[in-house]
This record gives C-alpha cells, structure tokens and sequence, in this order.
C-alpha cells in the first residue's frame, strides 16, 4: 500500500505550482493555469474573454473544448 504522501503526488487533483500574478501576463503561463483549473473543475478565476481567447490553443479534451465553445457562443446570444 502507498503511503499517502505518494498518493496525492500521483493525483491529477493536487496542485504542485504556484503561480503569481504577474506570470499569468504569460501567455505560455496562461494557458497552462487555464488548462489545469478547467480539467479541475476550478472555474474560480477563470474570466471569459481569457476563455475566448486561449481556447482553441488549449490542450484539453476536444468534447470539453466544443461544450465551451457552445457555452461561450450561447453567452453571446
């Protein structure tokens, strides 16, 4: 059995970073941290027009992308 520190390093939940603000000017930054709270369920944060505009370059899964996408446009609406 895995001790539990080794438990929670292996999780995709926990967070191993910390980012400081003025890194977030970084787009590179950005979208790494966008990446993570979105695969998270994190959406504390998150702004819209920073959805809009790293969206299509985020690595994260294509039916998650398309249901933001549809969610961004919807908004608009």
């Amino acid at each position: 059995m895995p001790n539990s520190s080794s438990q929670y390093i292996k999780s995709p939940y926990f967070w191993d970073y910390k980012i400081k603000k003025s890194d977030l000017a970084k787009p590179e930054v950005k979208k790494f941290w966008l990446k993570r709270k979105i695969n998270m369920c994190d959406w504390q944060g998150v702004k819209r027009k920073d959805l809009e505009k790293y969206l299509p370059e985020l690595d994260i899964r294509e039916d998650l992308k398309n249901l933001l996408k549809n969610f961004l446009e919807y908004e608009k609406k």
